[in-house]
């Protein structure tokens, strides 16, 4: 949940099925899904791969992803090859956190997957 900044995603490719304020939103190719601040907020993935446009506003967490990033060699995906570590996941949730995010746990699954 985001207390500093709005969110919205444009859904460029794939299907994540989104949870806004506990209502289920399906997430398809085209779609703009809207996460206002103060609203608890999150995301499983139906498909194997997404690309989304992340909008934030105002401006500012932006640097939680410029402080975890590398930047890339080429344009190609890269897989991931294992989860994320516990050291990892503490310097996302320290990162993010200093620009008013709070991580509240995972979003329900969609209904079909129930």
């Amino acid at each position: 949940m985001h207390t500093h900044d709005d969110e919205a995603y444009y859904i460029m490719e794939g299907n994540p099925a989104l949870t806004v304020g506990g209502k289920q939103i399906p997430g398809n190719t085209g779609s703009m899904v809207w996460l206002p601040r103060d609203v608890e907020h999150g995301f499983i993935m139906l498909s194997t791969q997404a690309r989304l446009l992340i909008l934030l506003a105002p401006a500012g967490q932006e640097q939680a992803f410029h402080a975890l990033s590398t930047p890339a060699e080429s344009l190609a995906f890269i897989r991931p090859t294992h989860a994320p570590s516990p050291e990892l996941i503490n310097e996302i949730t320290t990162q993010h956190s200093a620009y008013g995010v709070r991580f509240t746990g995972p979003p329900p699954p969609p209904p079909e997957l129930r």
